[in-house]
């Protein structure tokens, strides 16, 4: 059995963080997000990493750059890892509306956007890519977005869709914020630790 390491990164912060819902709005890393981006790649700097994944969004890639560049790790950008598309309400103060994903679009897309379980889909797609390079041994960081992230821990530990939102406790990554989950290849599927902040 061979260990391997998933980190789990969410981009740093943007003017809109916390009162849009920005979602694949092309929003850049404002000032404190490039110091996020800085301090990701500290925090990370001892740590082995061998491929750096990154959602397209600038804000995403921005903050992956700099830790990939510490490590001289390969930057592989996938759209899987692209925040929800909100659609319609892309742009909308959080303030005047406030979306119920869970309740209202579990399964049923935004106007003009998508579902959560669009969300689940695409990073099922990507865990496809991800599974053969952890069973290997390899650790890798994976810079997204709120939703994709979370997806992504769900896909990993194997809970079905519909019990990602039952958990007692929730993994609610912030900005700039790192986490790591240890990953050990179980023949038939991989086993994955709990997700702990670095």
């Amino acid at each position: 059995m061979t260990d391997a390491r998933l980190y789990l990164v969410r981009h740093g912060r943007t003017g809109g963080n916390g009162n849009r819902y920005v979602g694949w709005a092309d929003e850049p890393l404002d000032e404190v997000g490039r110091e996020q981006a800085r301090a990701v790649a500290d925090r990370l700097a001892d740590e082995a990493i061998d491929a750096v994944y990154a959602s397209p969004l600038s804000r995403a890639v921005d903050t992956a750059r700099p830790l990939a560049e510490r490590h001289g790790a390969p930057l592989r950008v996938r759209a899987e890892l692209k925040e929800i598309d909100y659609g319609g309400y892309q742009g909308v103060l959080k303030a005047d509306r406030k979306l119920r994903l869970r309740k209202h679009h579990l399964y049923d897309a935004m106007p003009g956007g998508e579902s959560l379980h669009d969300v689940h889909r695409r990073i099922e797609r990507l865990h496809r890519e991800l599974e053969p390079e952890l069973r290997a041994g390899r650790s890798i960081a994976a810079v997204g977005h709120f939703w994709s992230l979370r997806m992504l821990v769900g896909v990993l530990a194997g809970t079905p869709f519909e019990e990602l939102f039952a958990r007692s406790v929730e993994f609610s990554p912030e900005n700039g914020s790192v986490w790591r989950m240890e990953v050990v290849d179980a023949g038939e599927r991989l086993r994955v630790g709990d997700v702990s902040a670095v």
